[in-house]
């Protein structure tokens, strides 16, 4: 793989974007290729299943002490044009989650994997939109104690240089995501976020690289409280339509709506043996609901 990533790979012009370009399909197809494209996409989570304590891990190590410095630019670049950045993120979060540092059980340890995902996320709208501002804008603004200024020093020679103002390190923000309407309420689950809009509609976000996923649809007035079952397959929602409803998750479509609340509901809860959904109202009552039953259990005023 790293001997087939180089720069531009896709000879496309500088500073194109994507939405832009009209054969990028057969670009791809053409300068990438399927082989490439696999590599690319699952070698991370082919490392991540070499088992501890193998006789390769040396070699291992080696291969990846060599693949950063020299490759990880032209991998994004890649993954951007392919549409699957999200994909490597995902995997570059679970190798630092596995473990931080260490890649492989039996000792082979990566300390790029921070820097990486700093790169990418900090500026992910930027090169997903033209891949060329991973060298051209990514790249220069990145910390003066980033590994990548130090192995980069080609690429950052024949860019712009930034003289003053660059962070000595990393920010605690790692991805900043602008939403078409304001956010009213906001839960996660894992690496599922779910935000409620002043629209009506709540969304869910890829808690990695902050994509959108899902659009859960049929509220006529604000979500002011939404909990995740403790699986993540299911949420509830309270709305000022004076409704709660049941989602799924993953098709965002309505499983059941609850009536009976003559005021806004501003909260629910799920119970622990996931059996009833409490509701609390401007109309001054709590209300228990059965959620197999999909009634109302109890009234509380």
């Amino acid at each position: 793989m790293g001997g087939k990533l180089k720069r531009n790979i896709c000879k496309l012009d500088d500073y194109s974007i994507l939405s832009e370009v009209k054969d990028l399909p057969d670009c791809q197809k053409n300068h990438i290729g399927d082989a490439l494209e696999y590599a690319c996409c699952f070698w991370t989570k082919h490392l991540l299943r070499i088992p501890g304590g193998s006789s390769g891990v040396e070699e291992v190590q080696e291969a990846v002490d060599k693949f950063f410095p020299t490759c990880l630019l032209f991998w994004i670049e890649a993954l951007i044009l392919m549409g699957k950045l999200e994909i490597g993120e995902l995997y570059m979060g679970q190798l630092d989650r596995k473990s931080m540092l260490t890649i492989i059980q039996g000792g082979a340890s990566c300390k790029w994997v921070n820097d990486s995902q700093h790169l990418t996320l900090e500026h992910f709208d930027a090169i997903c939109n033209s891949p060329s501002q991973i060298y051209h804008s990514a790249l220069p603004f990145c910390p003066t104690s980033s590994w990548l200024h130090k192995h980069y020093t080609a690429e950052l020679s024949q860019e712009v240089k930034v003289v003053k103002g660059l962070p000595d390190g990393w920010g605690t923000c790692s991805r900043t995501v602008t939403l078409d309407y304001g956010p009213l309420a906001l839960t996660s689950w894992k690496d599922i976020i779910a935000v409620s809009l002043f629209s009506g509609d709540t969304i869910t976000l890829d808690g990695v690289t902050g994509i959108q996923t899902t659009i859960l649809s049929g509220h006529s007035d604000f979500v002011r409280s939404l909990p995740f079952f403790p699986d993540g397959t299911s949420l509830v929602s309270g709305s000022d339509d004076t409704t709660i409803k049941l989602w799924d998750v993953q098709t965002g479509g309505v499983v059941k709506t609850f009536h009976g609340h003559t005021g806004q509901v501003y909260s629910v809860s799920i119970s622990a043996d996931c059996t009833l959904v409490a509701s609390g109202s401007m109309d001054k009552t709590i209300r228990l609901w059965d959620i197999q039953a999909e009634e109302c259990h109890c009234v509380i005023e």
